[in-house]
């Protein structure tokens, strides 16, 4: 239901990432109690790998537009939304980041 919803107000941005990269943005997982685990089972790692084994589908499914957060800065990754919705959304034309706002 949750999917329809997004599909029907907004576009979807997917921030793709490897469980190894995931791991080390985390931290030590404080506050997200499906990582926190006893050490038996390989680790955060492989709790994000098996996550994203049964999720990523419906993340594609629900998904407009993909972005492989892999090797790039949060700068990049914005950049690619931004030039993403500026294409799908006309009324946009100019983004200026000094003023941090699109013009129409």
């Amino acid at each position: 239901v949750n999917r329809d919803i997004l599909a029907r107000r907004s576009y979807v941005v997917w921030l793709q990432v490897s469980p190894e990269v995931a791991t080390g943005r985390l931290g030590d997982g404080s506050g997200r109690p499906l990582l926190q685990q006893d050490g038996s089972d390989g680790g955060m790692v492989a709790v994000l790998a098996r996550l994203m084994a049964e999720r990523d589908g419906l993340y594609e499914a629900a998904a407009d537009f993909v972005v492989d957060t892999y090797k790039k800065t949060p700068s990049e990754a914005a950049q690619e939304i931004l030039a993403f919705l500026i294409k799908v959304t006309p009324s946009l034309k100019t983004y200026d980041p000094a003023e941090r706002s699109v013009s129409q």
